[in-house]
């Protein structure tokens, strides 16, 4: 299923020198959708997938209707979710009431996403969206591993001794476990009359 955007953008690509994906024969770019290589410039719409297959897409940001068309048609391949969360805070969840309002309710997210990136903010505050993980694994739209890799996201500080859930533990484990740290024991023996 496509979904055809509600409003055309017929703005020029941006400046960053990549070419439209979506020219028409005209020869009038639909979108100002960019593969440059550097997504985390200043008034830019990354694409959401940037985080699961690394897509490099930017929009600029009054191209809203074709950044979220890209996310719809070329990542999600029309299948939207029930529920999602902004990838940003944790305000809101997006609940769509039934499979008629997917759409809109898909929309209201991003406008809302949209805001976040309005106000600065930028890939490299993104989160995933759990919700939205767990719908691209069950509609087979991302791989396991990175279904995996997603999911084992923390915002809990886990310091560099910490391993992770694929690590194996080296000779020195912890900051503790090294020379710069040594602790010495006196010995607390009281006399006996």
């Amino acid at each position: 299923m496509i979904i055809m955007p509600r409003k055309q953008s017929t703005s020029s690509v941006g400046s960053h020198g990549g070419s439209s994906v979506f020219s028409g024969r005209s020869g009038r770019s639909l979108s100002t959708a960019s593969s440059a290589p550097d997504i985390d410039q200043p008034g830019v719409l990354p694409c959401e997938f940037v985080g699961y297959t690394y897509c490099p897409m930017t929009f600029m940001l009054d191209d809203y209707y074709g950044w979220i068309n890209h996310i719809i048609n070329v990542h999600l391949r029309g299948l939207l979710p029930e529920r999602a969360k902004c990838w940003f805070c944790d305000s809101r969840t997006f609940k769509s009431r039934g499979p008629e309002d997917l759409q809109s309710n898909f929309e209201e997210r991003m406008t809302h996403i949209h805001q976040h990136l309005i106000s600065g903010l930028s890939v490299h505050d993104m989160r995933p969206d759990f919700d939205l993980t767990d719908h691209l694994q069950r509609h087979g739209l991302i791989p396991d591993y990175t279904y995996r890799h997603a999911t084992e996201y923390s915002e809990v500080y886990q310091g560099s001794w910490i391993l992770g859930p694929n690590e194996m533990p080296s000779q020195q484990t912890s900051p503790w476990d090294n020379n710069q740290y040594h602790v010495q024991y006196e010995s607390s023996q009281r006399r006996r009359h």
